[in-house]
Order: structure tokens, then sequence, then C-alpha cells
């Protein structure tokens, strides 16, 4: 739903944004246990590999559906913004994980 929502209120073509983000939760799914307890670096460089990839996805589905090659300045921008983002993001993450009780702890 989100990825469709995204679409909607972009530019891109619908759909696109849809099928990157269940690309994405699937290869999460696969890869969350091996993840789990391993340093931060090697989970960012994870993430990094997956955004590159979903960056690489849209922009080749992007020329696709656009029938010519679109400059890969956005994709690449993209990519880097989410790869240098994540370790801010990824600390908020944990301390609210610590501040926010759990409810389904009960």
């Amino acid at each position: 739903m989100l990825g469709l929502i995204a679409d909607l209120l972009g530019l891109a073509p619908v759909g696109v944004m849809l099928l990157t983000l269940l690309l994405l939760q699937a290869c999460v799914l696969v890869w969350r246990r091996g993840l789990l307890g391993q340093p931060f670096l090697l989970q960012w460089l994870a993430f990094a590999l997956l955004a590159t990839a979903a960056s690489l996805m849209d922009f080749a589905l992007f020329c696709l559906l656009s029938l010519r090659l679109l400059p890969p300045e956005p994709m690449v921008f993209q990519a880097a913004i989410a790869v240098a983002v994540y370790p801010a993001l990824s600390g908020l993450l944990r301390l609210a994980r610590r501040v926010v009780p759990d409810p389904s702890a009960g």
C-alpha cells in the first residue's frame, strides 16, 4: 500500500515503487535472522547493498518504461542519501525502542 501511495504522490510510473518495496521486503525477511546480532558495520553494509540494488532497479524500470536512457545522477543521489542517513536513523530507532514500552510485553 505504501508503494502505491508513493507512486501516486510522486512522478514515478505507477507500480515501480510498489514492486521495489515488495522485493526489498522479501530480501529483508530472508536476511533478517542472519543480520541479527551482527556488528553495526555489517548491517550498514547490507543496507547499502539493498539500497543500491533498489535504486538500480528503479532506474532500470524508469528507463524501460520511458523508452529512453535517463541520467543516472538521481539514482546515485538517492542511494547515497539513504546510505548516509542510515546510521542516524538507526540510532534514533534504537533509542526509541528502549524508551517506548512494548505493548505486547504486557
